[in-house]
């Protein structure tokens, strides 16, 4: 499924990252300009609806990451789960 974040919530995460990973002292990539938004609670974990998709896309929900970076997280989810970048569906954000 393709990720269709509104223009408003796009605006409000860039603006808490104010241009840096939200990775953090964890970033893979300094420096980089490569970005990715990144669910912390996936569409396969349960987005069966279109309210549900609608409700994945809220800032709570979004990290501003470097590509490199976003890649770590999906290649390492339960390092991930353990900082926060991923959240279990039956966790609340």
């Amino acid at each position: 499924m393709v990720s269709r974040i509104p223009p408003d919530v796009v605006a409000a995460v860039a603006e808490r990252a104010d241009g840096m990973c939200e990775m953090g002292r964890d970033c893979r990539d300094p420096g980089s300009q490569s970005w990715a938004f990144h669910h912390r609670r996936a569409y396969q974990t349960g987005a069966t609806s279109r309210a549900r998709t609608v409700a994945l896309n809220v800032p709570e929900n979004l990290l501003l990451l470097h590509t490199r970076c976003h890649e770590w997280v999906h290649q390492h989810p339960l390092w991930a789960r353990e900082r926060g970048y991923i959240v279990s569906q039956y966790n609340p954000l």
